[in-house]
């Protein structure tokens, strides 16, 4: 009699254990540490500031949204973006940005470049 009641509880439990393996909750997707709606929202408002640095950090914004498409500093093409792309194109922007050879509108578009990416990487923001 204990077999058959071990078994009814076994039979019992199959059903529960295969309903909550079946409810899963959505895997919320990432780029660095961000969310594609947050980065799609800061496009947006970037778009709509104009100015050369508002047009670097859209240009960002865009290019971290849509893989392979040139980086909007070096042109790098990335069809997979990790985390490290991220961070070289932001640091190759902070180059250009302190770059005092390069002409003044060049250096603002790298440094809204840069600051998009840091803050897509979650970077402290930069006051220099």
């Amino acid at each position: 009699m204990a077999a058959v009641s071990v078994v009814q509880e076994s039979a019992q439990e199959s059903p529960q254990a295969s309903a909550q393996e079946s409810v899963r909750e959505p895997v919320q997707e990432f780029i660095a540490v961000r969310t594609p709606e947050e980065i799609d929202r800061a496009a947006i408002a970037a778009a709509l500031c104009g100015g050369p640095g508002a047009r670097g950090a859209a240009a960002a914004y865009r290019w971290v949204l849509t893989p392979g498409t040139p980086s909007p500093v070096t042109g790098t093409v990335c069809v997979c973006r990790y985390d490290a792309d991220l961070a070289a194109e932001e640091r190759a922007a902070l180059l250009t940005a302190r770059d005092t050879t390069r002409p003044a509108a060049e250096r603002r578009h790298a440094r809204g470049v840069a600051d998009a990416l840091g803050w897509v990487l979650g970077f402290a923001p930069l006051n220099d």
